[in-house]
């Protein structure tokens, strides 16, 4: 990447700092995206690193205001426990061009003070050029419907309120000002994704939480503050252990996918 192609983040290492749980702050935020907070106990409900993710963005002096969360990854290697202190490290591993506008990849891994890693993640990011939001990535299938063959499982309304409380600690003006939010084409505030993708692994905690897993979400389309979702899920036809789903999918008032998260892997 020569100067004139360089983008904003030039750290390539986020700063080391410790990752920690209380039962107090997991249950304010479960509640906000909809989750009881009694379906992990004692446990660390794993999504919520996400946040820990984006506080380490900020200490490293990553701007988050405007930027746009396209997919997430995380790999639960062993349960972390509420109140665990645990070791977080981050870096960028990639940062390349799009026709919007900047796409970055930034790793994470949360480690025990013994160096035992509990949990890895990945953040796909998009670092939008408001001029270049109408771009199009190319030619687009028509969209079939996303609910077929899935069962419904849940749903729910967004509240500004429970998007504001979620995004509190983290920030980026585009979950909470109207205005902003306009800039980058979206008619109101949108939600983290990261919320919507906690709402979905909630169904892999409704018997017990789990021990290990693998999960990706696709953020497909913006989840308003004030849009209605429904959540459906596959049957797992190869998995009769678990019975997990292996895809879930939150789809929007207009029957359009919204977010899509792919269980690779889960263990209970």
């Amino acid at each position: 990447m020569d100067d004139g192609d360089r983008a904003d983040e030039t750290l390539t290492v986020f700063p080391e700092r410790i990752a920690q749980r209380t039962a107090e702050y997991q249950a304010r935020k479960l509640r906000a995206c909809g989750v009881d907070p009694a379906l992990y106990g004692d446990t660390v409900e794993t999504g919520l690193f996400g946040q820990d993710c984006f506080k380490a963005m900020t200490a490293g002096g990553v701007v988050l205001d405007g930027m746009v969360h396209m997919a997430q990854r995380f790999a639960l290697h062993r349960p972390a426990m509420i109140d665990e202190r645990l070791v977080q490290r981050g870096w960028i591993a990639s940062d390349e061009a799009d026709p919007r506008g900047r796409r970055i990849v930034q790793k994470f891994e949360f480690l025990r003070a013994d160096g035992d890693i509990v949990v890895t993640a990945e953040m796909f990011r998009l670092k939008p050029d408001p001029a270049k939001m109408g771009a199009s990535r190319g030619t687009r299938r028509k969209d079939e419907d996303p609910r077929q063959g899935l069962t419904l499982l849940d749903g729910k309304t967004m509240r500004p309120k429970d998007v504001m409380a979620f995004s509190e600690d983290v920030g980026n003006l585009i979950h909470f000002e109207p205005d902003f939010a306009k800039r980058y084409g979206y008619r109101a505030p949108i939600s983290q994704g990261i919320q919507t993708m906690i709402w979905m692994m909630g169904a892999l905690a409704r018997d017990r939480p789990p021990q290990t897993f693998d999960v990706t979400a696709r953020f497909a389309r913006p989840v308003h503050w004030d849009d209605t979702v429904r959540l459906w899920a596959s049957p797992n036809t190869e998995d009769q252990i678990t019975g997990a789903p292996d895809v879930l999918r939150a789809i929007n008032a207009e029957g359009k996918l919204a977010a899509e998260l792919r269980v690779d892997a889960v263990t209970y």
